[in-house]
């Protein structure tokens, strides 16, 4: 037996944001969000969709301005295959021209998708 619990919320609120990506390339970080606001990123997910059935190593990150490395939502993370993994466990704050940046080691296997709200 399959059991699921779906959550949706929608906004028309402008603070509030949502984008994902899709990973095609391997080893490469690739943006999944990024604010021009003081924001709190509220969920990071990240999604194997995998049909060769591969289990996948991802890496999350938050970059500044200037795409420096701040620091890592998870390194090197085993995402299973057919599986979604929600990585934060309290919100995080991202600061004005901040980034979340997603590489994994397969290419064509991971979507990540990020939500938060820009504060005001």
């Amino acid at each position: 037996r399959l059991h699921a619990t779906i959550t949706l919320e929608k906004s028309s609120e402008p603070e509030y944001f949502g984008s994902g990506v899709d990973v095609t390339v391997a080893d490469t970080y690739m943006i999944a969000a990024s604010t021009n606001a003081n924001a709190v990123i509220e969920s990071v997910l990240l999604s194997n969709d995998s049909a060769g059935g591969f289990d996948v190593m991802a890496r999350v990150t938050w970059v500044n301005s200037a795409n420096t490395i701040q620091g890592y939502y998870c390194y090197d993370l085993v995402i299973p295959t057919g599986s979604t993994v929600e990585i934060l466990e309290k919100p995080k704050f991202l600061p004005s021209g901040g980034k979340v940046m997603v590489s994994a080691n397969m290419p064509n296997r991971i979507e990540a998708i990020v939500s938060g709200k820009k504060q005001k």
